[in-house]
């Protein structure tokens, strides 16, 4: 019954620290970005944020227990043509990658990653980091292909 009780703690510890992403949380997200170079617009459920420095453009949106952050670069046609191509290009991304997931739809390519919980300035900067790592290490290692297919 002791091990039952502390794993019943637990998980409502858990659920009560990744509690929904509240206005505060999202406008320190905001702050964190705009300190960074950004240029931050935000709305009731996201914030898009643009750069004039080599780190990609953002979209960070509440979702439920913390934010999800969302690059897109659209799909150039030699993409469109030859989808077994872009597929394959997005699977080795994503084996690539430690944060980031990647994947697309008609025309766009979409790169994401997600913070769960509430804003915490480290844990927000290692996340942000990773997710701008993981494109500039399959930047170099597919650069050929990216630029290929991505626009």
């Amino acid at each position: 019954m002791g091990i039952k009780l502390k794993v019943t703690a637990f998980i409502g510890f858990m659920l009560f620290s990744f509690a929904h992403a509240d206005e505060t949380n999202f406008n320190a997200v905001q702050g964190h970005l705009e300190f960074l170079g950004y240029k931050c617009e935000q709305n009731k459920d996201r914030i898009i944020c643009k750069t004039e420095a080599a780190s990609l453009n953002l979209a960070v949106f509440k979702r439920g227990a913390g934010f999800l952050l969302i690059s897109t670069f659209k799909q150039k046609p030699e993409a469109q043509k030859n989808r077994a191509e872009l597929n394959q290009l997005l699977n080795e991304m994503n084996q690539n990658s430690l944060a980031s997931r990647y994947y697309a739809d008609n025309d766009t390519v979409f790169l994401e990653a997600f913070q769960p919980g509430n804003y915490q300035k480290e844990n927000f900067a290692v996340i942000l980091a990773q997710f701008q790592n993981d494109w500039e290490q399959n930047l170099r290692k597919l650069k050929d292909r990216i630029v290929r297919l991505m626009g």
